[in-house]
């Protein structure tokens, strides 16, 4: 396991730090190109402890980093995101390899207009990851069972959430 950033327990997230991925499966399915991570569907990274995994989930939220991101990851792979401020203008934007995108333009504070397309609503996984959250205090990947199939696929449950990746 490597720690990219070291800051003192309690400390506000770094300046721009937005999100951190966590890759939880040693396989990825995607053969990006642009991937930074060297990850691929042949590509061993290594095993991690359940202990060095809580490290990690400790560690970002004492960095007050968001979590969406890493369950948007999870509920949609290869999803990348975006955002652009400027005056009273907000937008975020998000795009998927299959297609699918979503763009989202506040201004002033106001609630966004969303315009999305493609096989899938990805502002909607956004917006059930967000519910879930405001319904439970938590997102379902902490405290998700693992299982690992006989075909090699990583299945996470809790409660009536799945995901399989």
């Amino acid at each position: 396991m490597t720690t990219a950033i070291h800051t003192s327990p309690g400390a506000p997230a770094p300046s721009g730090l937005l999100s951190v991925e966590c890759e939880i499966s040693g396989n990825c399915q995607l053969e990006c190109a642009h991937c930074c991570t060297l990850s691929g569907p042949k590509v061993d990274h290594g095993t991690m402890t359940l202990d060095d995994w809580r490290t990690v989930v400790d560690d970002t939220a004492a960095l007050g980093i968001p979590t969406m991101a890493s369950m948007l990851a999870v509920e949609a792979p290869g999803t990348v995101t975006g955002y652009r401020a400027d005056g009273d203008e907000r937008i975020t934007w998000l795009a998927h390899p299959d297609g699918s995108w979503a763009r989202a333009t506040s201004y002033g504070g106001q609630l966004p207009l969303v315009h999305q397309s493609g096989p899938r609503r990805l502002w909607d996984v956004l917006d059930r990851i967000r519910s879930y959250w405001l319904q439970h205090g938590e997102l379902p990947l902490r405290g998700a069972r693992v299982k690992i199939t006989q075909d090699g696929h990583t299945v996470l449950e809790r409660g009536s959430w799945r995901a399989t990746l």
